[in-house]
């Protein structure tokens, strides 16, 4: 037997989980005085896929491009996650991550 075939598949495109992630985010008020909240969001896998993200109101490509700008935070991965019909996202998992560098790169957060 060849060693691949000896391995299980586990390659990162092969699952469906839910990631959910929270955080405190930082606001500015009327009067200039720094004060944050929580906030919180899941990106949702099917088969490798991603197929919906949610930070807070917002859904979609941008929920996921929000959620690259986080710098700490708690997260958790739910393996036995079954996703629902909501699909908010088309883009592939690498057209995602490369908009989303580009759009760190250009500060356009």
């Amino acid at each position: 037997m060849r060693a691949p075939d000896s391995h299980p598949d586990v390659r990162p495109g092969a699952h469906t989980c839910r990631f959910s992630y929270s955080a405190m985010t930082s606001l500015s008020t009327r009067e200039n005085e720094p004060c944050s909240k929580a906030s919180s969001g899941e990106i949702h896998f099917a088969e490798g896929q991603i197929v919906h993200a949610k930070w807070d109101a917002i859904q979609g490509d941008d929920a996921f491009y929000k959620m690259l700008t986080l710098h700490e935070g708690d997260f958790r991965l739910d393996p036995a996650y079954k996703p629902s019909a909501t699909r908010s996202i088309q883009a592939s998992p690498e057209a995602l991550l490369l908009e989303g560098m580009r759009r760190l790169d250009e500060g356009k957060f």
